[in-house]
């Protein structure tokens, strides 16, 4: 579970930046007219999220999802000085982990791309495996009842049946499905920097999905009713890569570089390209400043290592 913290969360230095970034005029694109809107709002009083995880009475799709992100945005500081979230790990598990550190590993051994069934297989006992182990050590468990299977695609076989589809279209490393409660895993997903293994690839693609299937879990619905981040236009934005999302991985990034010394790209910078190039929005400096971001040529994001 995630304790309370009295430090401020990473959210409310982005929801500040945002402010002054508003008040400005500045957060939109070129050709895209300045509006006069507050970067979150709601009317309506939703549960405590904190109060909720304490008393062990969560409700799914109920909380506003600044409130849902700011555990995560606060996992470097729950864990504490001289913690270890593969504390929260049993023995077992932390050997899993240390196979899936290992750059010399080849164990469970997934050949990128190949289409065979021992291939889909491969990669489904991979998410099977070491899903329940990040569950555990960034979610709480908190995602325990909420995914339950886990699919691998072949991209290729995607574009036949649906060209235009956004899972093709964006060639994503893979997607969650709500209302099957279903993880899919791209079996060729894009090469990212920051990773020493096929497997950790996939890990990290899995990571970055658990993520979403967080929000969808916990956060309200009602987006354009009772809250909405106006920055992106909705509650998970145009692409489910909301300006809470964003700080969300990279808290994660943070605690997996401190405390497993595993430094790796969880898609943060290519999510955030994608999600401004469909809003049509720019994210203001101030908030690439906090998530250790910057953009290069004018144009796309890139993480700060």
């Amino acid at each position: 579970m995630f304790p309370s913290t009295s430090r401020g969360s990473e959210l409310q230095s982005c929801v500040q930046a945002l402010a002054c970034t508003f008040e400005s005029g500045s957060t939109t694109s070129p050709g895209v007219p300045q509006q006069n809107i507050r970067p979150f709002c709601t009317n309506k009083t939703h549960r405590s999220f904190h109060e909720d995880v304490n008393s062990s009475t969560l409700q799914k799709k109920s909380y506003i999802i600044d409130d849902v992100c700011e555990s995560l945005c606060n996992l470097p500081d729950t864990t504490g000085t001289g913690k270890n979230i593969k504390d929260r790990l049993g023995q077992m598990e932390v050997r899993l982990l240390q196979q899936l550190l290992d750059k010399a590993d080849t164990s469970l051994e997934i050949r990128p791309g190949g289409n065979s069934q021992d291939t889909r297989t491969a990669l489904q006992t991979l998410a099977k495996t070491y899903y329940p182990i990040f569950n555990k050590m960034l979610f709480g468990g908190l995602l325990t009842d909420y995914v339950a299977n886990f699919v691998a695609y072949n991209i290729e076989e995607l574009r036949k049946q649906d060209s235009n589809s956004e899972v093709v279209l964006r060639d994503t490393r893979g997607f969650y499905q709500d209302n099957t409660r279903t993880i899919h895993l791209n079996l060729k997903p894009i090469s990212l920097s920051l990773v020493a293994t096929p497997k950790q690839a996939y890990i990290a693609a899995l990571i970055h999905e658990m993520l979403h299937a967080y929000f969808w879990a916990y956060a309200c619905k009602c987006a354009n009713w009772c809250y909405q981040d106006q920055l992106l236009q909705n509650t998970f934005g145009k692409t489910f890569h909301e300006v809470a999302w964003i700080p969300c991985m990279v808290a994660i990034a943070r605690v997996l570089g401190r405390d497993l010394n595993w430094r790796v790209d969880l898609g943060i910078a290519l999510s955030l390209e994608a999600e401004e190039e469909a809003s049509g929005y720019a994210v203001p400096a101030e908030l690439l400043a906090i998530w250790s971001l910057y953009r290069v040529n004018m144009g796309g994001v890139r993480v700060v290592c």
